[in-house]
């Protein structure tokens, strides 16, 4: 997660994803903050046991700010 300003990472954000089938009620969790491969990043996980299409929309909040920035957008799992 990085500032669009600064290009600095975000490491004191509160970070939450909603994750649901479209049309259905979304499951909804605070992502922690972990490093992985030496760099911080926010992470959960999610059960996605349905066909899809999924619908994921994550809300950051960053430390001092009144409102969260919201960013969604569609995930299909690949057909086989």
């Amino acid at each position: 997660l990085f500032d669009a300003k600064t290009q600095q990472r975000i490491t004191d954000a509160e970070v939450r994803a909603k994750v649901g089938e479209v049309g259905l009620a979304p499951q909804e969790r605070k992502l922690d903050l972990m490093i992985h491969g030496g760099a911080p990043t926010y992470c959960h996980y999610f059960k996605l046991s349905g066909s899809g299409p999924y619908r994921i929309t994550v809300l950051i909040r960053k430390a001092g700010a009144a409102h969260p920035i919201e960013a969604s957008f569609e995930h299909s799992h690949p057909r086989r």
